[in-house]
């Protein structure tokens, strides 16, 4: 196999090689070890006793996924991620969301991760802004907020916007669009939210 990388002892002998061609010379035991059967592209693991073996399914599509330290990867179409960092910053994070204050009373989030969720703004009818508690960015969030509420009901001359952010939270404001004066929500609008971190 000329050209290809294979394996090779880590203790190589010095010996030459005898006249006699019917047993292991030490440039045979020098030499390159290829691997025998097996599949084009197969990835190599080591067993529970220390033998190399193939991993099974090698599959098109599909990604290969860390079971964790002592426990064979797999591959599969719908892997799952923490977090999605672009370089050094994190960008994406599966970490649920919480309200840490504003919106009325008894708001929740009622579903998604730091990149995508809903917001129940609580009841009361009187409150205009609240602030959503994030993970930890390097620098802030940038988030992009509907009221799906309003916006099934056909609601004119309002949006909530972001209004603020540090690197751990994201304020948005409900605001008339033609003055930019905050508005309060109506008692159970639901925001959708999308946020990325930079």
């Amino acid at each position: 196999m000329p050209g290809a990388t294979g394996l090779t002892h880590n203790k190589v002998s010095a010996v030459a090689d005898s006249a006699d061609t019917a047993v292991v010379q030490p440039t045979n035991w020098n030499d390159k070890h290829y691997f025998a059967g097996g599949n084009l592209g197969a990835l190599l693991y080591q067993g529970t006793a220390g033998e190399v073996q193939a991993v099974s399914s090698v599959a098109t599509g599909q990604v290969l996924a860390s079971a964790g330290a002592g426990s064979l990867p797999a591959f599969t179409a719908s892997p799952s991620l923490t977090n999605i960092s672009l370089g050094s910053a994190l960008a994406f994070s599966g970490t649920a969301p919480t309200i840490s204050s504003g919106f009325g009373t008894s708001p929740s989030v009622v579903a998604g991760t730091a990149a995508a969720f809903t917001v129940n703004v609580g009841t009361g009818g009187t409150a205009s802004s609240g602030v959503i508690a994030l993970p930890t960015a390097t620098t802030g969030w940038i988030c992009s907020v509907k009221n799906l509420t309003r916006l099934a009901a056909n609601g004119a001359d309002q949006a909530t916007v972001q209004t603020a952010s540090s690197t751990t939270t994201a304020t948005v404001q409900n605001q008339t669009i033609s003055t930019g004066a905050a508005l309060a929500w109506v008692a159970s609008d639901i925001l959708q939210v999308t946020c990325v971190a930079y």
